[in-house]
């Protein structure tokens, strides 16, 4: 199975409503590296939530506590995410399907254990972030603004996950 997953569900209701507030989110930026800024915390339908991770295959799990879901925003030319883990919960594990609102011209890709995965604007993505090296590609020509929906997933769960996911 592949990590990234076309997205066969209606993203166009949920990207409409975080462009039309970008302007009004941004005062809730918070600056997390060199042309990098996020908006954690932000409200999303828990149904919606459960259908993305659905799509791959976790019905079991609960709204990641240090962030939650939060908007990303690549906005200065060569911003990247550098590659990194995230923490996990006791017997959990945290994971994130990302999806994009705007891409840039070039770059802003995910990395996952140093491999680039090459994502449209139809695509959504899994990263077992405390369990992978994951990261992405620097930006060229406009700006990469995701939607990163996290949860903590039993830990038990992870190994047969990250086996149909393992890059």
């Amino acid at each position: 199975m592949s990590r990234l997953c076309k997205i066969d569900f209606n993203v166009s209701v949920l990207k409409e409503s975080v462009l039309e507030n970008l302007q009004n989110y941004k005062q809730h930026f918070v600056i997390n590296g060199y042309g990098r800024r996020f908006f954690p915390f932000v409200q999303i339908d828990k149904e919606y939530v459960s259908n993305v991770f659905s799509k791959f295959g976790i019905f079991e799990f609960y709204d990641e506590p240090k962030f939650g879901h939060f908007i990303g925003n690549h906005f200065l030319e060569n911003a990247y995410t550098e590659p990194h883990t995230d923490m996990k919960g006791d017997g959990y594990s945290h994971v994130r399907c990302n999806i994009p609102l705007v891409l840039p011209e070039k770059g802003g890709n995910p990395t996952v254990n140093g491999v680039e995965f090459d994502i449209d604007e139809d695509h959504m993505w899994i990263i077992f972030a405390s369990e992978e090296i994951h990261g992405s590609t620097p930006i060229s020509n406009g700006e990469r603004v995701i939607m990163s929906l996290g949860a903590y997933v039993p830990s038990n769960l992870i190994p047969e996950l990250m086996q149909k996911y393992t890059v």
